[in-house]
């Protein structure tokens, strides 16, 4: 796990790597998390039940990361 790697860096090069890794993963997770929240929104889909709990889950990751003070907390930003 990315977050791990950051906080196990051995040196400063390593773990702003680390970050910059980080930082891509988390604007995925944005990007999905939006495009969950479209799709929620419309009318072409039935069953959004595992919809839901994609979108649960990636904002779980959000908050944990928020809790622990990476830099996954500026999920919710």
């Amino acid at each position: 796990m990315i977050c791990l790697q950051v906080h196990a860096a051995p040196n400063h090069n390593q773990k702003d790597k680390y970050e910059q890794e980080l930082k891509k993963e988390i604007k995925k997770l944005q990007r999905l998390r939006d495009q969950i929240k479209t799709w929620l929104s419309g009318q072409e889909i039935k069953d959004k039940k595992q919809l839901q709990e994609a979108r649960k889950n990636i904002e779980q990751v959000c908050r944990w990361g928020k809790k622990d003070k990476t830099k996954i907390g500026f999920c919710f930003n």
